[in-house]
């Protein structure tokens, strides 16, 4: 009921919201009443599901623990070389997921994580992903960006049947795309929006050929990916957390640092960092003909960014949404879409 709720009214305030036809007061009024709609939400979910779902949903903090943790909170999908493939593995499956500040929610995610765990690929690389369906009903993936064989993109009921409950689906394609970032996601024919809402959502990386697995890009010393979202059961927040248990983007003075954004939400984030500015150097893969140099960067739903970042101020510097509805609660705390950059001295 909440996600429902929640639903119309993206559907009937934010679809004229995002095409700017309501006035400033209008906003604001929008504004709050999603804050309450992602507050009812995560609120009846809980307890609608462990009063009516006949499925189980697993506890929180299990289903991704043998795969690397990445300095930014993610999970790292391990692969296996088979003829020639990397052969990574994503189950979908509800869990019981914590946001970092005591709520503790159902989400439908991969690998028991929400985000799913970061796919990190080469350019021109050979892949096969396994996709197991262990939710109550049909999905599938979508490779969002990524130019892929009609057969494997993905759109349950057009390109291929869904994932029946219970089954496996295995999606080949070689990565013909530009380094960058990228988004996978479920895409089922009838239940798209609420399992996006729920949680069913990763980065895809690309990186240069030749840059070795869990490795930094080469020609920099750092390298983050955010996901920035606001649907459903999650709220606001930044790598599934909400602050303050976001994690902590650390560098150094003179470092040279790449950013991967991907808004996987409904409303657009103008994403601000204090302390400095940055380049915009890629949206949706595709390197910008000249970067460019900002300090508050719009994110649109369903688009990714890369941006460089070459710390020259010391300090703990907060990056945020600007919308003050994303990063305050009732209460006056700073919550949702926050984290900091911390730029340290060099180490002598």
């Amino acid at each position: 009921m909440g996600i429902l709720i929640q639903r119309m009214l993206r559907d009937k305030v934010f679809g004229l919201k995002s095409r700017g036809r309501l006035s400033g007061v209008f906003r604001a009024i929008a504004s709050t009443l999603a804050s309450l709609c992602v507050l009812m939400a995560s609120t009846i979910m809980p307890v609608a599901a462990s009063s009516a779902n006949s499925y189980n949903v697993a506890p929180a903090n299990t289903g991704s623990e043998g795969e690397p943790l990445l300095p930014d909170g993610l999970r790292l999908l391990p692969y296996k070389m088979q003829g020639g493939y990397k052969v990574f593995h994503l189950t979908a499956r509800p869990v019981w997921w914590n946001n970092g500040r005591g709520l503790v929610v159902e989400a439908w995610a991969y690998n028991g994580t929400a985000p799913g765990p970061e796919i990190q690929v080469d350019v021109g690389d050979k892949v096969k992903v396994v996709v197991q369906n262990d939710l109550p009903e049909g999905t599938t993936v979508h490779w969002m960006g990524l130019d892929v064989p009609f057969q494997q993109t993905g759109i349950g009921g057009i390109s291929q049947p869904d994932i029946a409950p219970g089954k496996s689906w295995t999606y080949t394609f070689t990565v013909d795309a530009n380094p960058g970032a990228y988004i996978y996601r479920a895409e089922p024919s009838v239940h798209m929006a609420d399992q996006n809402e729920m949680g069913l959502w990763g980065p895809v990386i690309v990186e240069p050929k030749g840059t070795p697995w869990h490795h930094v890009r080469p020609g920099y010393n750092e390298e983050y990916t955010l996901v920035i979202d606001d649907s459903g059961q999650l709220g606001f927040n930044l790598n599934g957390k909400s602050f303050p248990a976001t994690r902590t983007l650390e560098t150094t003075i003179g470092d040279n640092v790449l950013i991967h954004l991907l808004n996987v939400g409904t409303m657009e984030h103008p994403m601000h960092l204090h302390g400095m500015h940055f380049q915009e150097i890629a949206q949706d893969g595709d390197p910008l003909s000249q970067p460019v140099t900002m300090d508050t960067l719009s994110t649109a739903p369903g688009t990714t960014y890369d941006i460089r970042l070459h710390p020259d101020n010391l300090g703990k510097w907060l990056f945020h949404c600007h919308i003050v509805d994303h990063v305050v609660d009732s209460a006056g705390h700073m919550v949702g879409l926050v984290t900091f950059i911390d730029v340290k001295k060099p180490s002598k």
